[in-house]
C-alpha cells in the first residue's frame, strides 16, 4: 500500500506578499517527500474536519488565534507557527508582547526568523525552549539568484508599460489604516477597546508609533505635492500597503498629472527593480530592495528611535529632510552603505541570509530533530474526505449559499470583509503552476511535481 506523504499546511493572509514564497517552500518540501497545502487561512479552517491530518503553520500566535489553535489540536493536528513579522520588531519586550502565552504553550513547534527573535523568545519563555527553532523564512530565499530572476523579468514588463518612474511604497498602516478609517476609529482607542490596558507595553509603543506614522505621512504628502509641481516630467508611482486606506492616496493624486496610484497583484519586488529610485518609511520593502541590490530611501523627517525598525535603517539611505530626498532622487549625493557591517547585523535577524542557505531545509531539519513532532507527523495515515471534482462542485454551492445567508441574516463586519478580500481575493491552479514551473527551471529540478485541488481555493503541491 502506498504510504501517505506527511502534510504541511501553510496559512496565508496576504497573497501578494506570501504566495511566491509558499510555492517555493512547497517545491523544496516536495523533494523531501512532503505534501504541502497552500490556501487562505479561512479556506483551510473551513475544511478542518475534512482535510487529512498534518501540521498547521500559523503566521502568528496572538490572542486572536487561540480558539483556532485549540480547535486544530482537538481535531488531532500538530500546530506550529512561523511569525510572519518576526524579522522586524522594536525591542525584545515589544516582540514577546505579541505572543499570547497560552498559544505558545499549546502549539507543538515554533519557527524563528533568526537569532534575535529566538533569544527574545527563549529568555521570556524558557520552559518552551525545546519547541523553538531558528529557520529563517522562504521570503528571503526567493530574493536570491536564480529565483530572483522572476522579478527581474516582471520588472521589464512594468518598465515597458510605465517607463521611468520613482516608486513610493507606503507603510502607514496605523495612521492610514483601512479598517480603522472605515469604522471611524482611532488606533489607540481600538487597542484599548480590544482589551489592552492604557498603560500596557502594547499601548506604550503604539502611541509613539502612531505619531511617527502620522507625522511622516504628512511630510511625504507635502514633499510629493511640491516635487511633482516642480518636476512635471518626473513620474511618481504610489503603491499603498494592502492594509492602508487606498482612497487616501487616490484622492491625493487626483489633481497631480505625474502621480499615479497602482494597486495590482504583482510582487513589490518586481516594482522595486523596475523603479529608478524607491522611497519608503520604516518598511520591509527597504530590506527587500537591499537584498535585490536596490538601495531605497528610508524617509523619516520625524524621528523616534523607539519605533524605528533596525533593518530598514541599516539597509537604506536614511533621509531626514526634503532636500536630502531631492538629492537622492536626482543623483546629486552618494549614499554609501558599509555592506560588511550591515550583512553581519542582518545575519542576526535572518537565519537563511547567505546565498547557499535554505529556510525550507532548516524547517524540515527542525521537524525531524523534534521527535515528538516528527514521529507524530510521519504516523498520520488519514485521507482528505470529500475531495474531488463532484465534491468541489457541491462545496462551491454550499459556500455560495452560506455567503448569501450570512450577508442577509447575520451581522458581519463589512469593513473587515473588504480588507480580507483586498489582501486575498482568490487563488487558482494556473497562477500556482506558472511560478512553480519557473522555479523548477531556475533550480534545474526535473522531478514531476503535481498541483492538486483538494477543495475550492485549497491546493496541494507534492512530488508524483
Amino acid at each position: 500500500m502506498k504510504k501517505i506523504k506527511p502534510r504541511i499546511y501553510l496559512l496565508m493572509e496576504n497573497k501578494k506578499r506570501e504566495l511566491d514564497s509558499r510555492i517555493y517552500f512547497a517545491l523544496k518540501a516536495s523533494l523531501s517527500n512532503f505534501s504541502t497545502v497552500i490556501a487562505a487561512k479561512p479556506k483551510i479552517f473551513d475544511n478542518r474536519k475534512r482535510i487529512r491530518k498534518g501540521i498547521i503553520i500559523f503566521k502568528s500566535i496572538g490572542i486572536n488565534n487561540f480558539k483556532q489553535i485549540k480547535e486544530y489540536k482537538k481535531l488531532g493536528f500538530i500546530v506550529g507557527s512561523l511569525d510572519e513579522e518576526g524579522m522586524m520588531f522594536f525591542s525584545r519586550e515589544e516582540y514577546t508582547e505579541r505572543i499570547y502565552p497560552p498559544c505558545l504553550e499549546n502549539i507543538d513547534i515554533f519557527f524563528c526568523w533568526g537569532e534575535n527573535d529566538y533569544q527574545a523568545l527563549i529568555n521570556k519563555f524558557p520552559t518552551q525552549k525545546n519547541k523553538i527553532f531558528k529557520v529563517g523564512n522562504a521570503r528571503i530565499d526567493i530574493l536570491k539568484k536564480p529565483l530572483s530572476e522572476k522579478y527581474f523579468k516582471e520588472a521589464e514588463v512594468i518598465k515597458e508599460k510605465y517607463g521611468e518612474f520613482f516608486l513610493v511604497n507606503t507603510m502607514f498602516t496605523k495612521a492610514n489604516n483601512m479598517q480603522l478609517i472605515m469604522d471611524n476609529e482611532d488606533y489607540i482607542e481600538s487597542l484599548i477597546k480590544n482589551g489592552h490596558k492604557p498603560d500596557s507595553l502594547k499601548v506604550e509603543y503604539a502611541r509613539p508609533y502612531l505619531k511617527f506614522q502620522k507625522e511622516n505621512l504628512k511630510h511625504i504628502k507635502n514633499f510629493l505635492s511640491s516635487f511633482s509641481n516642480d518636476n512635471p516630467s518626473k513620474k511618481i508611482i504610489i503603491r499603498p500597503h494592502p492594509g492602508e486606506y487606498s482612497e487616501t492616496w487616490t484622492n491625493f493624486s487626483k489633481d497631480k498629472k505625474n502621480i499615479e496610484v497602482v494597486i495590482d497583484d504583482k510582487s513589490t519586488c518586481s516594482w522595486i527593480i523596475a523603479a529608478k529610485k524607491c522611497i519608503s518609511s520604516n518598511c520591509t520593502t527597504s530590506v527587500e530592495g537591499y537584498l535585490l541590490n536596490k538601495i531605497s530611501a528610508n524617509y523619516k523627517v520625524y524621528e523616534d528611535e523607539r519605533v524605528e525598525f533596525k533593518l530598514p535603517k541599516l539597509m537604506s539611505c536614511n533621509i531626514k529632510n526634503d532636500s536630502e530626498l531631492i538629492n537622492y532622487l536626482i543623483d546629486k549625493n552618494d549614499f554609501n552603505i558599509d555592506k560588511n557591517y550591515v550583512d553581519n547585523l542582518a545575519r542576526q535577524s535572518i537565519h537563511n541570509f547567505e546565498k547557499d542557505q535554505c529556510s525550507v531545509k532548516y524547517f524540515i531539519d527542525s521537524l525531524n530533530s523534534n521527535s515528538q513532532v516528527g514521529d507524530k507527523l510521519y504516523s498520520f495515515d488519514s485521507k482528505d474526505k470529500f475531495s474531488g471534482f463532484f465534491s468541489s462542485i457541491f462545496l462551491n454551492i454550499y459556500y455560495y449559499i452560506r455567503f448569501l445567508y450570512r450577508k442577509i441574516f447575520t451581522k458581519q463586519n463589512k469593513t473587515l470583509s473588504i480588507l480580507l478580500k483586498k489582501k486575498f481575493a482568490s487563488l487558482d491552479k494556473n497562477e500556482i503552476g506558472e511560478t512553480l514551473n519557473e522555479y523548477q527551471k531556475q533550480l534545474n529540478i526535473n522531478e514531476k511535481i503535481k498541483i492538486s485541488k483538494v477543495y475550492p481555493q485549497v491546493y496541494s503541491i507534492e512530488k508524483e
